[in-house]
């Protein structure tokens, strides 16, 4: 039995044969013979039937929604999940906080709104592989050639930290780089961080957003929140690359980099750290016990084990504003964070 979209979106393989795998095109053109026509599916098209297949004999339902967030799945899940001799196959993805992944983690009493629980008995099998939907590449490569290209893409029906993400990424393939202001995060935070320390400030990035640099130019001092600039962009999130209050490993931080662009740590700064001109610094403390400064790592290079880091202290320190500085020295990759965007 057939119920719900089911029958649409099996008429779109009917109506479009050639654009199905070969062993079925040879099947359908060849043979005449169509999978999806067979005598063996019927359509459930009314409470009625919908109620005779459920009070009937012994058979297989196929239904939507695939998440159990809706659709004909759950009057019939009302009626079948007490029974222990019924099976429910999920063949699709079910997501954080959807019904369908509560059953999937062996959930046996499942509110309904306020007032209904169902009691859950029955067998609950996942089987992978079945999914229509497109993969991530596949949507990167579906925006890429939109013509012509859309103002604004809205991410939806799927994890969250998954959706975010996937915005970030078609944000960056999309080639867009602008100039934020910097002093405006240092000027505007929520709380009283400033040239003198602080820590992560990205609320203020997520709402209300970022100026750009050339409204609100960075000063390199504790200015007042002073400006009328608008805010044209928002970061998406932020999230740790490792634990809050440890050092990220090296495999994670390059993961991050790739993922999310430069991301932001926390660092020793020594002497050895202030007076850098060049080179690899390598001379670390080892017994490093806090850290003291904040830097953004951006690159690394493996065949000398170091990473690329940007400070804030200007272009006339180190290199051009840059350091060297090897893996895991002096506490570099301490409370690691990225920012999604």
């Amino acid at each position: 039995y057939l119920d719900g979209m089911i029958k649409e979106a099996t008429a779109i393989h009917t109506t479009y044969p050639e654009y199905l795998n070969s062993e079925l095109r040879n099947l359908i053109f060849k043979e005449g013979h169509n999978p999806f026509l067979a005598e063996c599916f019927e359509q459930v098209d009314s409470s009625e039937k919908r109620e005779r297949v459920i009070t009937g004999e012994p058979c297989v339902i196929i239904t939507t929604s695939g998440m159990l967030n809706g659709g004909p799945v759950m009057e019939y899940l009302r009626n079948l999940a007490d029974d222990e001799r019924n099976c429910l196959v999920f063949v699709g993805y079910q997501a954080d906080g959807t019904l369908g992944r509560r059953i999937q983690k062996g959930w046996r009493e499942i509110p309904i709104g306020n007032r209904e629980t169902i009691i859950v008995n029955l067998d609950c099998i996942t089987v992978d592989g079945f999914s229509g939907h497109a993969d991530r590449r596949q949507l990167m490569n579906f925006v890429s050639h939109m013509q012509p290209k859309p103002e604004k893409i809205f991410t939806i029906h799927g994890d969250e930290n998954k959706t975010i993400d996937l915005a970030s990424s078609i944000y960056k393939k999309d080639g867009i780089e602008v100039d934020l202001s910097e002093q405006y995060v240092v000027s505007c935070n929520n709380d009283g961080y400033g040239c003198s320390g602080g820590w992560w400030a990205y609320d203020i990035m997520i709402n209300p957003g970022v100026p750009l640099e050339s409204c609100f130019p960075y000063a390199a001092s504790d200015l007042p929140c002073d400006h009328n600039c608008p805010y044209p962009y928002q970061a998406l999130g932020s999230g740790f690359a490792g634990p809050e209050n440890g050092v990220a490993t090296v495999d994670s931080i390059k993961q991050a980099v790739l993922d999310y662009g430069g991301v932001n740590t926390c660092v020793y700064v020594d002497s050895t750290f202030q007076a850098y001109t060049g080179g690899i610094m390598d001379n670390c403390r080892r017994n490093a016990r806090r850290v003291n400064h904040m830097v953004s790592i951006v690159g690394w290079d493996d065949s000398v084990g170091a990473w690329k880091i940007k400070n804030s202290w200007g272009t006339g320190w180190g290199d051009n504003g840059f350091i060297w500085m090897t893996y895991n020295c002096n506490l570099i990759g301490y409370g690691t964070t990225y920012v999604i965007y």
